[in-house]
């Protein structure tokens, strides 16, 4: 998979760069505990 601009900026790399599925979910969810952004207990 190819990272486009938007991705980029979220998951911290390069427009165009390519990245495996397992690597793309990974750095998403970095993103998302980094910025606080999943579900309240």
């Amino acid at each position: 998979m190819q990272l486009d601009e938007h991705l980029a900026t979220v998951l911290g790399g390069k427009e165009g760069q390519k990245v495996s599925p397992s690597e793309m979910t990974k750095r998403l969810w970095q993103y998302i505990k980094s910025h606080h952004l999943g579900a309240k207990s």
